[in-house]
């Protein structure tokens, strides 16, 4: 299993565990998005920012949202295999999910999965 995260806010977090990853997800201002649903290895590297960043920039961006949040999801290794490409190599410590590349995957088994929301604190 490889522990992903998900910077997020509160209620997106709660929604995802629910309904499962949504890769075609509308912001609430914007269009929708063809973004897929992307994650960080817990361990990092996290080079575009840590999940904690990510989910205390939606909380500001989206301050009726319950705060920031952080989605904890144990993966397996397969699933994780299957979002894996050359653009995002698990060594950059993101995992993509898009159509055609995982996020079938995870979506069919995702009822299944362990999952946590933790409240990050923000600087």
């Amino acid at each position: 299993m490889v522990l992903l995260l998900h910077g997020t806010t509160r209620l997106r977090a709660e929604a995802i565990v629910r309904d499962g990853p949504n890769p075609s997800f509308q912001e609430p201002a914007g269009r929708e998005s063809e973004d897929g649903f992307s994650c960080c290895v817990s361990g990092g590297p996290f080079f575009f920012g840590t999940p904690v960043d990510y989910a205390c920039g939606k909380a500001k961006a989206f301050p009726d949202e319950g705060g920031p949040a952080i989605l904890e999801v144990d993966v397996p290794e397969y699933v994780v295999a299957a979002a894996e490409n050359a653009w995002f190599p698990i060594s950059q410590g993101i995992v993509q999910f898009d159509i055609g590349a995982g996020i079938e995957e995870l979506q069919k088994i995702w009822p299944d999965l362990l999952k946590r929301i933790t409240t990050p604190i923000c600087p």
